[in-house]
């Protein structure tokens, strides 16, 4: 299942967390307008690709599910 994350606040780097150990899942990629919000950096460290457009989310190709954080 590949599953996007809008929103990379606390909340959001938390839902990251959980899902990156999940084996079942990908995260395809995850959003947040501040490049510096926690979520993003766990992501640009964890390799999963970043953006600060939705649109951009939704484009991820096989995309199951987007999570709001």
């Amino acid at each position: 299942m590949r599953i996007g994350i809008v929103g990379a606040g606390q909340g959001g780097c938390r839902v990251l967390s959980v899902l990156k150990s999940l084996p079942e899942v990908e995260v395809a990629g995850v959003v947040d307008r501040d490049f510096e919000a926690p979520g993003i950096k766990l992501a640009d460290k964890l390799g999963i690709p970043t953006g600060n457009d939705i649109s951009w989310l939704l484009q991820q190709p096989n995309l199951s599910m987007v999570i709001e954080v």
